[in-house]
């Protein structure tokens, strides 16, 4: 059961790069995030964080590119104040670039 809730979590995007956000660290965990938008009829928007080393090559994106991301949904589950939340992180493990920017 659990390796199949590992397949299930594997996620593929295709999307335009809409934004590229400043590396940060959260005490040792150290990751980049991207925003896309999948576009289409009923857009989708996505914000996206790769770790410190999955996150090299980020740098040479530019915004309008389209690209493929491949990424892990991870869940967390947080208890606070007798109230219990659900969060989930888009965990990106690689990334192509499928057609660069054309320029106007």
């Amino acid at each position: 059961m659990e390796e199949n809730n590992k397949d299930l979590s594997r996620l593929l995007f295709d999307g335009e790069l809409l934004e590229i956000f400043d590396e940060k660290t959260l005490g040792e965990y150290t990751f980049r995030e991207i925003a896309i938008t999948t576009g289409g009829e009923y857009p989708n928007f996505h914000k996206i964080s790769f770790n410190k080393k999955n996150s090299i090559g980020i740098s040479e994106l530019n915004i309008g590119d389209k690209i493929e991301i491949r990424a892990n949904a991870r869940g967390t589950r947080v208890e606070k104040d007798g109230k219990t939340d659900y969060y989930t992180n888009l965990s990106g493990y690689s990334f192509r670039v499928l057609e660069f920017k054309k320029d106007s």
